[in-house]
C-alpha cells in the first residue's frame, strides 16, 4: 500500500507499507516543472533492507515521472561510502555524472555525494 502527499507541485512523497507496518519512504524533492526534473528521496527501516523494496520502488516511481508526468530527468545523490544507497541507481541503470564534494552536512562533518541521473530517453522497463 502506498499513501501520497503533493505538496505545491514541487515535492511527491510516498510511504512504503508492508504487512500494515510503514518501513520506508521515498519521494520526489524539488520537483522543477520548468526543467523537467527531479531527484528521488529514500529511506528504509534497518530490518527491510537488503530485499529490492526499494530498488522496486525507485523504478516505480520512474515510470511514473516519466510516463504519466512526462518529465525528462530524474537524479538521486548518494553519499560516497554509502554502498548500499549507491549500489540502487547503479542497478537501475542510472549514469554517474560526478562527486560534489561536501554537499550535506552529517554532524560534524561534511560527506561527499555521487550524482547519478536518468534521462526519459534512457529508461527501459524489463517488467
Amino acid at each position: 500500500m502506498l499513501t501520497f502527499e503533493l505538496d505545491e507541485r514541487t515535492t511527491f512523497n510516498l510511504a512504503i507499507v508492508e504487512d500494515g507496518r510503514l518501513v520506508g519512504g521515498i519521494g520526489l524533492h524539488r520537483l522543477d516543472w520548468q526543467n523537467l526534473s527531479t531527484s528521488v528521496g529514500h529511506w528504509i527501516a534497518e530490518h527491510a533492507q537488503g530485499n529490492g523494496t526499494v530498488t522496486r520502488a525507485v523504478g516505480a516511481l520512474l515510470d511514473y515521472a516519466f510516463a504519466t508526468w512526462e518529465l525528462n530527468r530524474v537524479e538521486i545523490r548518494a553519499g560516497v561510502e554509502n554502498a548500499r544507497s549507491r549500489a540502487i541507481p547503479e542497478r537501475l541503470g542510472f549514469r554517474d555524472e560526478g562527486v560534489l564534494h561536501q554537499a550535506e552536512r552529517i554532524g560534524e562533518r561534511f560527506a561527499d555525494h555521487v550524482v547519478y541521473a536518468m534521462l526519459a530517453a534512457d529508461w527501459r522497463r524489463d517488467g
